[in-house]
């Protein structure tokens, strides 16, 4: 079956949302519908969550009211992520959804759209608010802040991506330049990167570099390259000779062996277990994979970011995230926005990340040592780079459903072996869909 470990955005999503082990996708049951601003003094949240996540979002229940006695909090988990969103949208159309509420990216632009969620400009400015808007990476807000700079959502915490290498691969391959010394020295480019992954994959069936479906990590490269995919809302994927050098790039390297689609590995297979397993050099990755990698005493690994093709040492890479959103018909918005700005502030995301390990607070103060006060990666401060630097990603996420056609195209013509390779000719496709999708979108 083409394509069937890719890893989705619906993945990216499990992994750097509720699946941030800390920075779970929340959302808050509510029992008030009518809107206004009084205190009920109860506020019901839920997210989706495996039985782990669901135990630190207990204790962080616990500890917020500890914190405030006076608002009584519940939460209840939905086990299965496929199930939550529909669930959401189901209880908004019925006027029982809950007070607040996680939101992926895509989903985000959809309650926008249909006017289901507060803006929160005015709550997070005024003095009840732990952070200001400008306490977050400004990367991070993609669709949750309108062009006209509406926020409707807080990114929780995020996932910065960054190049993970197994250091036992490079040695078995005979390859001593470390990548993070490369890196720290003005070195790590892409022709450096490549003879990597080809005298990697000359060893026989061993892989290089896994490279995964998705939009935003094509976009990435191309931003390695100094291209720019999008101007303004309009996508320019096609049109920009840097961006389609970068595209090129990854098709020849994938066709050359040099490179492994994640797409085409047998059944049961992903790029973090070839990595996991000593059968891959580098794979892309946020933070997510800390904790399995950690399980592996035998494993010996670290990170370091993209490396560029261009006279900069580090491009803006890709951040994966989600946003805490709020029923425009919750009874208590006081009380709701209390629970919102403390789980998103400083203490609270340091609180519910400093056990997980697997993701990386969005505050630019107040909570990096979650990260840099784990030791397992000499290279953990990147992700604080990269968070500080990266972006979300472009309008085409405010459009449903259309990141995931534009990938099918991308994958059909380009990532599988069966396909036609034109690479000038799938991205004036995709652009196509794209500049028509978002303006029809903009229109309706």
């Amino acid at each position: 079956m083409k394509g069937i470990q890719q890893l989705t955005r619906r993945d990216f999503l499990k992994l750097s949302g509720a699946g941030m082990a800390g920075a779970g996708l929340l959302s808050i049951y509510g029992c008030g519908r009518g809107g206004g601003s009084s205190s009920t003094g109860q506020v019901d949240w839920a997210s989706w969550a495996n039985s782990g996540e669901a135990a630190r979002f207990n204790e962080y229940t616990d500890h917020f009211m500890e914190q405030y006695p006076n608002i009584q909090v519940t939460y209840t988990p939905t086990p299965n992520f496929d199930d939550y969103h529909p669930k959401i949208l189901t209880q908004l159309n019925g006027g029982d959804a809950p007070d607040a509420f996680y939101a992926g990216d895509i989903f985000a632009a959809q309650f926008i759209k249909n006017g289901t969620i507060s803006k929160l400009n005015n709550l997070m400015t005024g003095s009840n608010s732990e952070e200001k808007p400008d306490a977050f990476a400004a990367g991070l807000w993609g669709p949750a802040r309108t062009s006209e700079g509406d926020i409707y959502g807080i990114t929780v915490d995020c996932n910065p991506t960054l190049i993970w290498y197994n250091k036992g691969v490079l040695q078995d391959a005979n390859i001593t330049d470390d990548p993070m010394d490369l890196y720290e020295n003005g070195e790590w480019k892409w022709d450096v990167f490549l003879q990597m992954c080809e005298q990697v994959a000359s060893q026989g069936d061993i892989n290089g570099f896994m490279y995964e479906l998705g939009n935003n990590w094509s976009y990435s490269w191309c931003r390695q390259n100094g291209g720019t995919p999008y101007e303004g809302d309009r996508c320019i994927v096609n049109e920009d000779a840097k961006s389609v050098e970068a595209f090129q790039w990854t098709y020849d390297n994938l066709r050359s062996g040099a490179f492994t689609y994640a797409g085409t590995l047998p059944t049961g297979q992903t790029s973090d277990a070839q990595f996991n397993s000593s059968r891959a050099a580098f794979i892309e990755a946020g933070r997510w994979l800390l904790p399995v990698f950690k399980e592996n005493s035998s494993l010996k690994y670290d990170v370091v970011p993209f490396p560029t093709n261009t006279d900069n040492n580090m491009e803006p890479g890709w951040v994966a995230t989600a946003y805490m959103v709020m029923n425009k018909k919750t009874a208590s918005v006081k009380d709701t926005f209390t629970f919102i700005t403390n789980f998103t502030s400083a203490a609270g995301q340091k609180f519910r990340l400093e056990e997980a390990g697997n993701a990386v607070p969005s505050v630019l103060e107040g909570a990096d040592d979650v990260v840099t006060s784990d030791t397992t990666l000499e290279g953990a401060e990147y992700f604080l780079d990269i968070r500080d630097t990266g972006t979300v990603g472009y309008a085409e996420l405010s459009v449903p459903g259309l990141v995931e056609d534009m990938q099918a195209v991308l994958e059909e013509r380009l990532w599988l072996p069966s396909g036609d390779g034109d690479v000038q000719g799938t991205l004036d496709e995709i652009a196509k869909m794209a500049n028509e999708g978002i303006r029809k979108n903009s229109t309706e």
